[in-house]
């Protein structure tokens, strides 16, 4: 699905240049935007920032941009050169109060330090740009003494949290992925929360979840 130019001028700021996008930036948007929760994979140079940004702002709403510490200052210049639109970039790891700014930039590194005072703020549209930084591991949280879980205070389980704090995902990377089916449960719990089920579960005598079902765990006794 292509969508019409018309309906993203109405709904995009009058700076967004959607008469210059490319097809494959056409293309990769129309598929974002029917899903709540989408994955987009190309190389290097393809446009997916752009991509990214139009997605977020073609609905009402705050908009969070996570990405790599060193691409924050040009994900926040590129918001001005393309559509004229000032952000906040989140530096360090003191938490501070949000301006009214409708596009927050922010990296990896920082997630677990700012969790709370993005969950506060509610954003509507979240883009994970290399959204295997946010997913690699999956482990978010850890076997207690009694028995129970305690959430990590790492990245993997801060993007959890802000994930299910949005209603819209959407998922970003220029990086091959080479590793093995199993790793992928936790990127695409990101971009679609709760669908592909648990990891790996144990009930009535059975192992069940995405490893199994996907992953091939079902051939291990």
């Amino acid at each position: 699905w292509i969508p019409d130019p018309d309906w993203l001028k109405a709904n995009l700021p009058p700076e967004a240049p959607v008469d210059a996008l490319f097809d494959r930036q056409k293309a990769a948007l129309g598929f974002s935007l029917a899903r709540k929760g989408a994955l987009i994979q190309a190389p290097p140079g393809a446009g997916k920032t752009l991509v990214g940004l139009l997605w977020g702002l073609t609905q009402p709403g705050a908009v969070l941009f996570i990405t790599r510490a060193k691409v924050r200052i040009h994900v926040a210049r590129d918001a001005v050169r393309w559509l004229g639109l000032r952000s906040q970039v989140l530096e360090g790891e003191t938490p501070k109060v949000l301006s009214d700014s409708r596009l927050v930039i922010a990296s990896y590194e920082i997630l677990p330090h700012w969790l709370k005072v993005l969950q506060d703020w509610h954003p509507t549209s979240v883009i994970f740009d290399e959204i295997h930084r946010g997913g690699r591991s999956g482990k978010r949280y850890r076997r207690t003494i009694d028995g129970g879980f305690e959430p990590l205070k790492n990245v993997a389980h801060a993007c959890m949290q802000i994930s299910r704090s949005a209603s819209r995902r959407l998922g970003m990377s220029a990086t091959p992925q080479r590793d093995l089916p199993r790793d992928w449960w936790a990127v695409l719990d990101l971009v679609q929360p709760g669908e592909w089920g648990p990891k790996l579960k144990h009930t009535a005598d059975r192992w069940h979840g995405f490893w199994v079902r996907y992953a091939g765990a079902h051939r291990c006794k």
